[in-house]
Parts: C-alpha cells; sequence; structure tokens
C-alpha cells in the first residue's frame, strides 16, 4: 500500500507534535540545541535524490539545513524537504538565538541509483561488476561476485584455470526504509524499489585453486526472442 501525499503530510505534522511535546526539556533550557528526529545518524537512505529531515530546535531560533531557511514551530518543531545525493551526504544544520551559533552535522549514507537495463538489450555494465579489484584468496575461502545486466538471463562465471561455468542467480535489491517505518516502527508503510537484472555466484575455492593470478569471466545468456533481431 502507498500513502498519498495528504497522508504523509498528516503524518508528519502528527510527528512534530508528539516530538514537541514530549522532547526533553533541556531545549528550553537556554542552551542553544538541535535534536534530530529522523534521520538516524549514519542512517542508509534508498536511492531517491529528496527526503524529509524533521526534529526539534530550541524555540525562537532561526534555522538553516543546508543554507535553506527552514521555518520553526513556536515550540521549536521543524520540517525540511532536502534534495540529497548519493554516497556519504551530510545535513548541515545551523541554528542561530541571541548572539548564540550552533552548527550540528548529521551524516546519512544514499544509495546510489542503478543504471536500469531495457529487457530488450543484451549488456552486462561495467560499473556494476564484484569483484572490481585484486583480491588474494586461498583455497577454502569463499569467492564471491556479482554484477548487473539484463534482467531475465542465465547467467555464470569462469576462473580462468580453476573452474569454468559456475551458475548465478538474477536477484532483485529492494529500495525501501521509507521514513514512516523508521519513525512508527513496524507499522509504516514501505513504499521499496525493486531493481532486477542483477546476478549474483559464489564458490568456496577448491584445493586445486592453485594459481598465481587469474581472471574472471561473466558470461550472460538472453533468449533472442527477449532482445528481437538487430
Amino acid at each position: 500500500m502507498v500513502r498519498n501525499n495528504s497522508t504523509r503530510i498528516a503524518l508528519l505534522f502528527a510527528v512534530m507534535y508528539v516530538v514537541s511535546v514530549f522532547m526533553p526539556m533541556l531545549l528550553y533550557a537556554g542552551d542553544l540545541k538541535i535534536h534530530i528526529q529522523y534521520p538516524a545518524k549514519n542512517q542508509r537512505i534508498p536511492a531517491v535524490d529528496s527526503t524529509f529531515i524533521f526534529g526539534m530546535v530550541t524555540p525562537g531560533a532561526d534555522l538553516q539545513v543546508n543554507g535553506i531557511d527552514v521555518p520553526v514551530h513556536k515550540d521549536g518543531g521543524f520540517l525540511a524537504f532536502v534534495d540529497i545525493s548519493p554516497g556519504e551526504f551530510v545535513f548541515i544544520l545551523e541554528a542561530k538565538l541571541n548572539g548564540q551559533d550552533v552548527t550540528l552535522n548529521w551524516p546519512v549514507v544514499v544509495a546510489d541509483r542503478y543504471r536500469v537495463v531495457p529487457p530488450d538489450s543484451l549488456a552486462i555494465l561495467n560499473a556494476h561488476r564484484l569483484p572490481s579489484v585484486y583480491q588474494e584468496l586461498v583455497p577454502g575461502d569463499l569467492f564471491e561476485v556479482s554484477f548487473r545486466g539484463t534482467p531475465g538471463g542465465i547467467a555464470s562465471f569462469s576462473i580462468d584455470g580453476v573452474i569454468s561455468d559456475v551458475p548465478m542467480s538474477e536477484t532483485g535489491i529492494s529500495f525501501g526504509n521509507w521514513w514512516g517505518k523508521e519513525v512508527f516502527g513496524e507499522g509504516g508503510d514501505d513504499d521499496s524499489i525493486v531493481a532486477a537484472g542483477i546476478y549474483h555466484g559464489s564458490l568456496y575455492l577448491p584445493d586445486s585453486a592453485n594459481v598465481d593470478s587469474a581472471r574472471v569471466i561473466f558470461t550472460l545468456k538472453v533468449p533472442v526472442e527477449q532482445i528481437g533481431e538487430t
């Protein structure tokens, strides 16, 4: 189930009311303070280009989030909708009150939106292959590989001089973790995005894997009727 925007906004204002009622009284004690209710510090954010941040600041303060002026409720609650970018992202909150200045850096990790591979093409994306760097392994170690390519195919990997045609399975990655679930617990909705065309494989290296270096070769086969004649 997906909530509409008006429902989400109503829930956000409900959250702000609860925060303003139950927030520790230290926010009212004179020293300028900022409290973040959502997102959690270092939380992993789904692959989106903007998100909510809300919480409390000492009442009467002026507040900016990443350089944008944010209205503050008379009781100190605030809500902002901020553009974000993939990777390590930092919300920078700056509050001012009666000559006091406080800056709070609030880091999160934003998932990278996977490039979509059309189902009627045939491709393996170089930027989404693992391992992507040199690894040192010995017999008995678990070797894991993955790549992003055309969905609906049959995939395998080979290691030069060690083994050939090890089957890989196609799985989806879910980008969900809607803010409501973080705030309200299991009762929140989960507006998830499932990415297809991600293939995974693994192998415990056999005792015969006695090579100085070896290439990993990926193979992807897609039915002709899926991609058509080109």
